[in-house]
């Protein structure tokens, strides 16, 4: 999981009797947000959601800034490579508009070794020997065992209540 902003910074003007002195960083950033989304590669397990954008002041003024946060999902480590680099080629300053990013890796992704697959028929096992049927699966979520998952270190996660529809209104737990 990454975690990151987009921050714009324009110059504020008064909309009706000066707005040619203005720079709109709204008007920026959402030249901006396709290509954000256009990052997204679900054949290698990426995902992007463009959860916030805030900008402005008033209706009547220019907006001096303008923000997006984006939440990232990634199966693979070379896919925050490849965003990051995006991001800094946004970067930077011109026609008096700046453009930054600030943010990065929450949680590295836990991958599937062959140390993982032997921990979890271990696992499986155990489950069976206790009546508890077991199966394996993979998730966008983010969780500390991706740590140690890294290290090298045979690591399962999410063994216990089970549920679904996260984040809604109808988020249930078993």
């Amino acid at each position: 999981v990454a975690w990151f902003s987009i921050e714009v910074k324009g110059r504020a003007a008064h909309a009706g009797t000066e707005p040619e002195k203005g720079r709109n960083a709204i008007n920026a950033l959402i030249k901006i947000l396709p290509s954000v989304q256009v990052l997204q590669d679900l054949e290698k397990g990426t995902t992007i959601n463009i959860g916030t954008i805030e900008g402005g002041v008033v209706t009547n003024m220019v907006a001096p800034s303008a923000a997006a946060s984006v939440d990232m999902r990634f199966e693979v480590p070379a896919e925050w490579d490849r965003v990051k680099t995006w991001l800094d080629s946004i970067s930077g300053e011109k026609d008096g508009i700046r453009v930054a990013w600030s943010g990065g890796v929450k949680y590295v992704p836990m991958e599937r070794t062959p140390g993982v697959v032997k921990l979890y028929e271990v696992v499986k096992r155990a489950g069976e020997a206790l009546g508890v049927s077991l199966r394996e699966n993979s998730s966008g979520g983010g969780a500390d065992s991706g740590f140690t998952a890294a290290l090298g270190v045979p690591t399962i996660c999410a063994v216990g209540p089970y549920g679904g529809n996260m984040h809604s209104p109808e988020e249930f737990l078993y």
